[in-house]
């Protein structure tokens, strides 16, 4: 926290925080979605302007450009914040802002994505041997639940539940667990949808 706090002094820190947020707000798979399809992946499906409901809205082509545009928001400002040599509590920080600001945008009143794939980018350059535990958790969820936000949910719950264990950083693992948080808030639809069918089956 401290190191965090000792890098809030300097404005390229200050800029990169403002950037972060502006860049993960950009409304990638609305975007996609209105340019290429004259759809509004809003009124589609689960509504959600992730690369999931981008596929089923536009197509297949459309859904995965939108995962890697997403994916490539997460990372930048993290590899940014590495090139300019700030400390890795810096770039966690950046990280979960980037999501933040995907999940809240400012260009569509704050109600944006659910954050898994710019989380998934942050995690790739913050610590890449967690990045390949939510991937093997999002697997085997997604190979039970045939879904992929119960892939998301149950990597994001490994996440939270796992990175104070794996990581010696205790500032850094304390922002992956905001960050998985927040993922499964933005999940919560799906998962009271989740426990209902499973009542009801």
């Amino acid at each position: 926290m401290a190191v965090f706090t000792q890098d809030l002094t300097s404005p390229q820190v200050i800029f990169l925080i403002i950037f972060a947020y502006l860049l993960g707000s950009i409304p990638v798979g609305f975007l996609l979605s209105k340019w290429f399809a004259n759809i509004d992946p809003r009124l589609v499906g689960s509504g959600n302007i992730g690369a999931t409901n981008v596929a089923r809205a536009g197509g297949f082509r459309l859904g995965l450009t939108t995962f890697f545009l997403d994916v490539t928001k997460g990372a930048l400002p993290v590899l940014l914040a590495m090139s300019l040599h700030l400390s890795i509590e810096t770039q966690a920080v950046l990280g979960l802002i980037t999501v933040l600001g995907h999940c809240f945008p400012v260009w569509l009143n704050f109600k944006g994505g659910k954050g898994v794939a710019t989380g998934l980018g942050a995690l790739l350059i913050l610590s890449p041997a967690m990045a390949a535990i939510a991937f093997i958790a999002f697997s085997l969820g997604y190979g039970i639940g045939r879904q992929v936000a119960v892939g998301s949910m149950v990597a994001a719950f490994t996440v939270l539940g796992c990175n104070f264990f794996l990581l010696s950083n205790g500032f850094m693992a304390s922002i992956l667990v905001i960050m998985s948080s927040v993922i499964v808030l933005c999940h919560q639809n799906n998962i009271r949808s989740f426990l209902k069918n499973k009542k009801e089956g």
